[in-house]
């Protein structure tokens, strides 16, 4: 294995990390609550008590897009379609069960997957 780039994030450690087979783009997760920053939530309301952050770089590291969420991301993903023919998302899986489908190229939520479990679930695992 050899040593080919670096980047640094601006988020607290890492909880999932993904590079698209199509782009090379990385994608990355943090969470974390007020426990742990100990700094409010801006634009969230006060109830919420943890979030995630995910971050979107280029192949070569360069910073792309990033977003914050109000709740807790335990899986990710991105789609392998062919680039030009079919628009590719990034999936991410949550503590509540539901999943979010994000544009590829600015991070935007295009759509929401209400699973509607009757007990509580995360989403533990998305497959591409």
């Amino acid at each position: 294995m050899t040593y080919v780039n670096y980047f640094e994030t601006r988020q607290s450690p890492v909880s999932c990390l993904r590079v698209s087979d199509t782009l090379g783009d990385i994608v990355t997760v943090s969470s974390s609550s007020k426990d742990n920053r100990n700094v409010s939530f801006p634009g969230l309301p006060n109830s919420v008590e943890s979030v995630s952050e995910i971050y979107l770089h280029s192949v070569n590291g360069k910073y792309i897009a990033w977003s914050r969420c109000s709740h807790v991301i335990t899986s990710l993903a991105i789609s392998v379609m062919s680039e030009g023919l079919y628009k590719n998302v990034i999936a991410t899986g949550f503590h509540n069960g539901n999943i979010w489908l994000w544009n590829t190229w600015n991070l935007q939520v295009v759509s929401d997957i209400q699973t509607n479990f009757t007990f509580s679930h995360s989403i533990i695992g998305v497959l591409s």
